[in-house]
């Protein structure tokens, strides 16, 4: 039901697509209003989040990205999944830009993080063997 988050969404699908990324999208739960969060700021966040897993699949043999949307007691829950061939969170464990303009890249995990703990949320960043993994709770507006 929000359209800027189905755009984006949908673009970055497409993106992925054009590069041969496969994508497996559930969405198990309708977009939820959170307390006190604004359209933007969700889109921001995975905005960032989808725009980064999309960089980090062109590099990798077998791309794949996994994107889940789901109820869990009164939060909405996403997880963000895409294959990675090496220790991502060793090699850079602050997770800083790669790109070689450090000026105008890099705030996008920072700012993902400063609105999700602005409204109580849950950030957390993982990775196997296979998957580097970052999942989100959210809590949800009483109505």
């Amino acid at each position: 039901q929000n359209k800027m988050f189905n755009a984006i969404i949908n673009q970055k699908m497409n993106e992925a697509d054009s590069a041969d990324i496969k994508v497996e999208c559930f969405i198990y739960d309708d977009l939820a209003d959170f307390r006190g969060m604004e359209d933007i700021e969700l889109c921001l966040i995975f905005l960032n989040l989808l725009e980064n897993a999309v960089e980090a699949e062109k590099n990798v043999g077998n791309p794949v990205i996994r994107f889940n949307i789901f109820q869990k007691a009164a939060y909405t829950c996403f997880k963000i999944e895409n294959v990675v061939d090496k220790d991502i969170l060793s090699l850079n464990p602050e997770l800083n830009t790669t790109k070689d303009d450090k000026q105008s890249h890099g705030v996008g995990l920072k700012s993902v993080r400063e609105i999700i703990e602005k409204h109580d949320g849950i950030f957390n960043i993982t990775q196997n063997d296979e998957w580097f993994t970052v999942e989100i709770m959210l809590l949800k507006s009483a109505v």
